[in-house]
């Protein structure tokens, strides 16, 4: 961790990515987490107080759509339930289970947790030559309130998609990055992709307005992500808290498109 204050750093000038003057930026914990708030029992989630601008403000300002719940706080920390909240789930997959317990080998040593998580691969890569001409000798990356840095270089990383290739059957590339998006939907993990749009220059603007963070805003396949265990789900007890099925939405009769009259059309509905 870096011990020289952000804004005393020299101004970006290269087009490297993930320099410690322009480094990537992390999806904060309070990201929105679809999934979560999805299958989670309404008496979970905390109700929202009559303020709407207030409703859905966590303690680090951000403002998500998670239903109130806070995912900078959590219960105990000397509990461990991580497992737990895994098994329990009945909305992953086999794949998605199998991976989050993959990760939590991985981030635990000894039964400590390693929170700043690593810089895992996510793609073929044969050599690591392919990331010289995208990165310098390491990447840098910043929490989100700029007070953490870490730097990962190549021999650091971990290659997960050679680790999981017996894992996955057909079109790997895109069942791993599926299954770890679900992850983070979920808040098992927080999933940084490491790109260009997600460099401090680019997702921070010198505004009072907090940017929107979104995992999804980049169409091309990143070779890299910076994963991390979520604290929230490590230290809180979520698998008694799970629905145990989602109710189905109603569905709305569609106007068929052979109808030649209105009248026709309702009987068609109708039957």
């Amino acid at each position: 961790m870096s011990d020289k204050p952000y804004s005393a750093r020299r101004p970006h000038c290269s087009n490297k990515i993930g320099t410690k003057e322009n480094p990537i930026m992390l999806v904060p914990e309070s990201a929105h987490r679809p999934k979560l708030v999805k299958h989670l029992y309404p008496d979970f989630i905390p109700r929202k107080p009559e303020d709407e601008k207030k409703a859905d403000k966590t303690s680090d300002g951000l403002r998500t759509n998670n239903g109130g719940i806070d995912l900078n706080k959590w219960g105990s920390s000397e509990r461990n339930y991580y497992l737990e909240n895994v098994i329990n789930n009945r909305f992953l997959s086999h794949l998605e289970t199998k991976l989050a317990l993959k990760l939590y080998s991985i981030f635990t040593h000894k039964g400590e947790f390693y929170f700043p998580g690593y810089i895992f691969i996510v793609r073929d890569t044969p050599d690591f030559s392919v990331f010289s001409r995208r990165f310098d000798n390491y990447i840098c990356v910043l929490n989100y309130h700029k007070t953490e840095e870490y730097h990962y270089y190549f021999n650091g990383l971990y290659d997960l998609y050679e680790d999981l290739e017996l894992l996955f059957v057909e079109d790997y590339h895109k069942q791993l990055s599926n299954a770890l998006d679900s992850l983070h939907d979920f808040g098992y993990i927080t999933v940084t992709d490491i790109v260009e749009e997600n460099l401090d220059s680019n997702r921070h603007p010198k505004t009072s307005v907090i940017p929107k963070i979104d995992t999804k805003v980049v169409k091309r396949k990143p070779r890299l992500k910076h994963i991390r265990i979520g604290r929230w789900m490590v230290h809180t007890p979520v698998w008694s808290k799970l629905l145990l099925q989602v109710p189905s939405e109603p569905s709305i009769p569609q106007k068929p498109k052979s109808a030649k009259k209105a009248e026709e059309a309702a009987d068609i509905v109708k039957s």
